[in-house]
């Protein structure tokens, strides 16, 4: 199987083509913070957003309740 090399905090890491940045970074001890990515957790892919959640007592409206959920982004990285 075909190989990448990436760099993450100065290590080089080869993972298997189609892997994921999160995966190389946990493989190489690179914490990375996740909420959705936990593996106890069911995979998110077909979930739809919810039409509002609340903040405290304020409600807020979904501009997209139709849209597949893409995550939370807590584990956006930087690419180059």
């Amino acid at each position: 199987m075909a190989t990448l090399s990436i760099t993450i905090d100065g290590i080089e890491i080869h993972i298997p083509r189609g892997g994921t940045i999160l995966d190389a970074a946990r493989e190489a001890g690179v914490y990375i913070p996740t909420l959705c990515a936990h593996p106890a957790l069911p995979s998110v892919e077909g979930m739809k957003s919810d039409a509002y959640v609340f903040r405290g007592e304020k409600r807020i409206e979904n501009d997209g309740p139709d849209a597949d959920w893409d995550g939370c982004g807590v584990c956006a990285v930087e690419a180059d």
